[in-house]
């Protein structure tokens, strides 16, 4: 028989050690939850069974706490693995803007979707209110206008000033800081640096 909780520790050090953001693991956090809800019944099944031997006997309350103690484990482990994930999704936000890149999006779950959904319609909302975007770079930019390579075709945007500008593959452009400042992050353009 396996240790209680390898699945989930598993699972928790795959999402540790990546650089990017691993495909949520939907069938191991099932197997943890099932772990739980198994220890769970034998906790309440031994003090069911010998309510008494639980209080007096050594070895039924070692086999209770021992239960007990791995069904914390692995909830725990469940919560650090959910929080880890949750933390990135809200980090990549503020990194990207509002569009999950879709290597992101592949690799998360439709309740982790759904979350960065609702966490950036929450921002968004907050920054209405206050008429502030606080993604944008906390620290002033030394230069109004920016030189920029676009990486990735990306279509018609429109300027602060209200200008079309088609965004191909290759093309240079010179720019206001505001207006491709989430493109960068996303990694549609580059900044040139002389």
């Amino acid at each position: 028989m396996a240790m209680y909780g390898a699945d989930a520790l598993e699972v928790l050090k795959e999402l540790s050690t990546a650089t990017r953001l691993p495909v949520y693991r939907a069938k191991s956090v099932s197997k943890a939850v099932d772990e739980v809800i198994h220890l769970h019944a034998e906790v309440l099944a031994i003090l069911r069974e010998r309510p008494e031997a639980a209080r007096n006997d050594a070895s039924v309350t070692a086999s209770v706490i021992f239960h007990h103690a791995a069904l914390l484990r692995n909830k725990r482990i469940m919560l650090a693995y959910h929080y880890h994930r949750m933390q990135y999704l809200q980090n990549l936000r503020w990194e990207v803007g509002a569009i999950l890149p879709p290597d992101v999006r592949e690799a998360t779950s439709a309740l982790e979707t759904g979350f960065f959904s609702a966490y950036d319609r929450l921002l968004g909302d907050y920054m209405t209110e206050v008429d502030l975007n606080l993604t944008e770079d906390l620290t002033p930019p030394k230069d109004l206008f920016i030189e920029v390579r676009v990486v990735q075709d990306a279509g018609t945007i429109i300027t602060e000033a209200g200008d079309e500008l088609t965004l191909t593959r290759n093309s240079t452009h010179y720019l206001r800081r505001s207006d491709v400042e989430h493109l960068i992050r996303q990694g549609v353009v580059e900044h040139i640096v002389h």
